[in-house]
């Protein structure tokens, strides 16, 4: 069933379609070995960029398929998440794929189907505990005027950025936009208050990419970059 499942998605020479194809193969072949009696086993085959077909019009963040190959839209508030090996996807940031225990009295499990809810949500309201479905995320944030990336095993995704090349580009229009750091701290320092160089830096990036055009918002954060910041000397 393995070769049968995987040259289903082999791309024909001069045929169209090859991606659409391998992601079919793939899915049969994971069906296939979901389907087997008392089998729970998840096959990735090799990681190939090129045929991953890139989220579009994600209303929050994006996160890796549970492959960690290609991207995907993070699931939004009272959306499905987790099950077996995390098909039903992972929960945006601030959201947590919450599993109540079934009414049927059966414990739970690491592969039952959750719903994204809010991080703050009360434990006494939960009969039972829930699970964490991790997911290997890869990204980066603007740190100390600089991207840094790295690749964690994490829920929620804790990057701004989900590559460096998004990253560097923000990097590049915050510098272009004629408020740097240095400046605000200049700026700032005729305060009477202390001031703090890494609010200072998130200060920068948010006054700054308040004049990104409409047409690279996509490359930037939503829930972040969106904000007018206006400063205020008394």
């Amino acid at each position: 069933m393995y070769l049968a499942a995987v040259s289903a998605g082999r791309r024909r020479p001069g045929g169209d379609g090859g991606w659409h194809l391998a992601a079919a193969g793939w899915l049969l072949l994971l069906a296939l070995l979901l389907g087997e009696s008392g089998t729970r086993a998840l096959v990735c085959l090799p990681c190939d960029e090129s045929k991953c077909e890139e989220p579009k019009s994600c209303p929050g963040s994006i996160v890796l398929g549970i492959c960690g190959c290609c991207f995907m839209c993070a699931r939004q508030r009272n959306e499905s998440c987790g099950g077996v090996y995390g098909l039903h996807g992972a929960c945006d940031r601030g959201l947590r794929c919450v599993i109540r225990p079934p009414l049927n009295g059966d414990s739970i499990t690491e592969y039952e189907v959750g719903v994204c809810e809010d991080e703050n949500w009360d434990d006494d309201q939960l009969l039972g505990f829930e699970p964490c479905n991790e997911n290997l995320i890869t990204g980066c944030n603007i740190i100390n005027g600089k991207c840094e990336c790295d690749t964690i095993r994490t829920c929620n995704n804790p990057f701004e950025f989900p590559s460096r090349d998004t990253c560097l580009s923000a990097l590049k229009r915050i510098e272009a936009g004629g408020l740097s750091l240095s400046a605000l701290q200049s700026l700032a320092s005729i305060s009477l208050e202390p001031v703090d160089s890494l609010a200072l830096e998130k200060l920068v990036v948010q006054v700054n990419t308040s004049k990104i055009e409409e047409e690279d918002a996509l490359e930037l954060p939503s829930k972040h970059f969106r904000e007018e910041v206006q400063l205020t000397h008394q």
